[in-house]
């Protein structure tokens, strides 16, 4: 009977989230009970034709003598059952020692890594891992110990992206009895009974307390907390992606003075999504989201460093998310090459010969005199700097490049682009036009198409 609930609880959690896409699944399997486990209630699905195909994966990371061991049982039982595993080994001590991180996180992100690249190879369209109901409510206690707001409380969830946890709503007491009536055999872990890390000892002192003293069905309740309040945290969810939606301008950013109207809930929340739409999320606390909140407010030009070579600045009527170039302050100067291409640190200026002006093709694009052109001597790409000036189109006389830029509105980032110059006559501005003195007229015998291809981030 346990054994049919089992497979009843995985069955029905990946028939919620796997409807209308292909059931080609990658199993971690550490040889451990719940991994075990989990890979056989799969098996019965595919004997039942609810599985297309079936793969399995083992990371060695390097922790436990035992290690070789725990490897030799999967492979031995992924011979034995026929499915094809994916193996891999990462020292994870000395990934924990380069990444400054601890060895449990080190552990878990090279896992998870690693879980990406066997579904990747095998074709596999999920994830499955083990975890059940005893690890969500560690999770969520573990969150609740640390600090969090609604979505830690929420602990793991079913189903993130392609990873799938079949087993989150399934008791480990369920897991123990199918193993012991399908005479299963499976490794253990000594680490986990030791308590020497946050989550062992919850999971070895906390929760057998609050059974024991408080309430002996306390896993249950902590997921079923978990459980109504990801519908809550879903919901909010929705409601700052539609403002955010709202409050996207067509050119690039956010209008910040939107967001900022938002309630502050709604507004954190809009602000956590955009950063994790531009993956600027790794790594940021709580205070980073807060700290980016407050340039909704700020004046233009404020600027707040993100993790990963990002930031996020104001402009007149935006806030801004981006990444810097790797050569965001490096300062060069390069003889410039027409026809031909020639290389900044920056990106690409490509001058090529053209029959007639074409409109419409962007602001890094600029169709120039090329007789006017060779008038100047010293032409070079380099940055901007001061003293500069520049003759707009159309107008009567030139100014300073600094003064133009801030009249157009320019952004702050967008007034560091490399730039085409005679001495301290500025020509060409990628974002802006050409020189009115490089005008193309009805006169014009050579046409100069030059574009500025930006480095990719």
């Amino acid at each position: 009977m346990e054994q049919a609930i089992c497979v009843k609880r995985a069955a029905a959690l990946i028939n919620e989230f796997c409807k209308s896409k292909r059931r080609r699944f990658l199993i971690g399997v550490s040889g451990g009970p719940d991994s075990v486990a989990l890979l056989h209630i799969i098996l019965e699905l595919k004997a039942q034709g609810q599985v297309e195909e079936l793969y399995a994966a083992h990371l060695h990371h390097g922790i436990r003598q035992s290690a070789d061991e725990d490897l030799a049982f999967v492979r031995n039982k992924c011979r034995y059952l026929g499915i094809a595993l994916f193996e891999e080994q990462i020292n994870v001590p000395e990934l924990s020692v380069k990444t400054k991180t601890t060895l449990e996180a080190a552990a878990r992100n090279a896992r998870y890594s690693f879980l990406e690249r066997a579904r990747a190879a095998s074709g596999a369209s999920f994830i499955l891992t083990a975890h059940h109901m005893g690890d969500q409510a560690e999770t969520v206690l573990l969150h609740l110990l640390r600090g969090t707001g609604l979505s830690g409380l929420c602990g793991m969830r079913p189903a993130t992206g392609v990873l799938l946890r079949p087993l989150l709503t399934t008791p480990k007491s369920e897991l123990m009895e199918y193993l012991s009536l399908n005479n299963l055999a499976f490794r253990v872990d000594e680490t986990n009974l030791e308590p020497c890390c946050m989550r062992n000892r919850i999971r070895l002192e906390l929760l057998p307390l609050l059974e024991r003293e408080y309430n002996p069905s306390i896993i249950k309740s902590i997921c079923s907390m978990a459980e109504l309040l990801a519908q809550d945290d879903a919901y909010l969810d929705l409601l700052a992606e539609k403002a955010l939606e709202e409050a996207a301008l067509s050119s690039c950013g956010y209008d910040r003075h939107k967001l900022s109207k938002l309630e502050k809930p709604l507004k954190s929340r809009a602000v956590r999504l955009a950063l994790g739409k531009k993956g600027a999320l790794y790594d940021l606390q709580r205070g980073g989201i807060e700290s980016v909140c407050s340039l909704l407010n700020a004046k233009t030009g404020a600027v707040r460093a993100l993790p990963r070579r990002m930031q996020a600045r104001t402009s007149y009527e935006a806030i801004v998310l981006e990444t810097l170039p790797k050569d965001n302050t490096e300062a060069f100067e390069e003889p410039f090459l027409f026809p031909g291409e020639t290389v900044t640190p920056a990106g690409r200026f490509v001058a090529s010969w053209a029959d007639e002006l074409k409109f419409c093709e962007g602001a890094a694009v600029a169709y120039i005199d090329a007789d006017e052109l060779s008038c100047f001597k010293a032409l070079v790409l380099r940055r901007r700097m001061p003293g500069d000036r520049f003759h707009p189109l159309g107008a009567p006389g030139s100014r300073k490049l600094k003064a133009y830029l801030i009249d157009k509105k320019f952004p702050k980032a967008e007034r560091e682009v490399p730039l085409l110059a005679s001495g301290c006559e500025v020509l060409f501005f990628p974002g802006g036009t050409a020189s009115n003195n490089l005008r193309v007229r009805k006169t014009t015998k050579r046409i100069l198409r030059v574009e500025f291809l930006k480095n990719e981030p």
